[in-house]
């Protein structure tokens, strides 16, 4: 390019020297005055001729060595538009890898971001529960502390009115009535300050009742054999007084000694002037939910002499209640030997008999006690005897006791 440059500024030169010389050429015919062959018009025409030539040589060599000169310099300005453009691209490449790991990057800690979240939700909810659980835990404990307390609290009532009860009993003592006719309907006798019970539930079944009743009913549930639903019973050959009357009267006692001792205790009847067959009395203990059933009777026989008493239980053959022979075989034997030990009465015995209607119906041991013969003169006035009386209960109430373990 240098080159080129130079070969123009020499033709520049050369085309302003030959200038030169034809101008000093016409200055030279024109002061001579010589016309050698040409006018001064010619000469002046030719000259024009000459420089234009030597213009239009110098205008092109300089448009010539622009033009090269301009294509030389294009080219590293090309070279150096190119380098940018590669530099732009990669620049733009740079760029979009930053932004690319930048992207990366902030998912990265965006994932790392809900991780620890996770975590800490995670944290914050089995924090939750253990303070829960905790919770439950004082919960339940200062409820079982409450119920304790409660459980404290109740049994100390209750052991204070058993006590308050006990001395009560100690402290009671009724006057006895001397009056012993038939119209009596219950005594009251000295109770006892012995054993406090645990509650169980006795049925006492006084036996018979003002009027009897001859209506049959079964002897037995699905029986064929049908039996009066309740007999008037017997009288006393000595006292008059008839058995409805005694059974009321001990049993009523023996309501209020059992109480005493803490049983719970259901009467089938309080009066005389009622119709309550034997079936409906077995029923009404099923009804209450009896543990045991005492029912209350007194014997009689053609001959005088027969006395004593005896009790009445259920054979392992009994077609009705077989299931119940054992415990009520226990509990006849218990009351009997009790009740012959407090009154002194001669023991004739337990008897196994399956014909009687109100044992037939009972769903717990049952039995009935014969508690003497009122046929028997002796029999018969001692069981009007307050005294006697009170001994008869004690003995009753002592076997159930036996019975139960106490």
């Amino acid at each position: 390019m240098k080159k080129l440059l130079k070969i123009g500024i020499w033709k520049e030169r050369l085309g302003l020297c030959l200038i030169a010389v034809l101008l000093g050429a016409q200055m030279f015919a024109s002061g001579c005055g010589c016309g050698a062959g040409k006018t001064a018009e010619q000469a002046e025409s030719e000259a024009v001729v000459a420089e234009v030539s030597v213009t239009e040589s110098t205008e092109v060599s300089t448009e010539t060595a622009e033009t090269e000169t301009a294509a030389t310099v294009t080219e590293p300005e090309t070279a150096t538009e190119n380098s940018e453009s590669i530099s732009e691209t990669e620049t733009v490449e740079t760029e979009t890898a930053e932004s690319i790991s930048e992207e990366e990057n902030n998912e990265k800690a965006s994932e790392h971001a809900a991780d620890q979240k996770a975590a800490e939700d995670q944290a914050t909810a089995t924090q939750t529960a253990d303070d829960q659980n905790a919770a439950d835990n004082t919960s339940a404990a200062d409820q079982t502390a409450s119920n304790t307390d409660t459980a404290q609290n109740n049994e100390s009532v209750q052991n204070n009115d058993t006590a308050q009860n006990n001395e009560n009993t100690a402290s009671d003592q009724t006057q006895v009535s001397d009056d012993t006719s038939a119209t009596t309907d219950a005594v009251q006798i000295v109770t006892s300050s012995g054993v406090v019970t645990g509650g169980h539930i006795v049925c006492i079944d006084p036996g018979h009742q003002l009027r009897g009743d001859n209506t049959k009913e079964p002897n037995g549930p699905g029986s064929t054999v049908m039996k009066a639903r309740v007999t008037g019973g017997t009288t006393g050959t000595t006292t008059g007084v008839p058995e409805y009357m005694l059974t009321l009267q001990i049993g009523l006692a023996l309501q209020t000694e059992l109480q005493n001792r803490g049983y719970t205790v259901y009467m089938t009847r309080t009066t005389h002037d009622v119709n309550i067959s034997n079936v409906e009395r077995a029923q009404f203990a099923n009804n209450v939910g009896a543990e045991i059933c005492i029912r209350l009777h007194a014997d009689g026989a053609n001959s005088s002499s027969a006395n004593g008493a005896s009790t009445l239980s259920p054979s392992s053959n009994n077609p009705y209640v077989s299931a119940l022979a054992a415990q009520s075989y226990t509990l006849s034997s218990q009351v009997l030997s009790a009740y012959c030990n407090a009154t002194g009465m001669k023991n004739r015995g337990v008897s196994l008999n399956d014909t009687m209607t109100g044992i037939n119906w009972c769903l717990m041991p049952v039995t009935i006690l014969e508690m003497g013969f009122m046929t028997n003169p002796t029999d018969d006035r001692n069981m009007q005897d307050p005294a006697y009386q009170a001994a008869m209960v004690q003995g009753i109430a002592n076997g159930i006791d036996a019975y139960f373990g106490y």
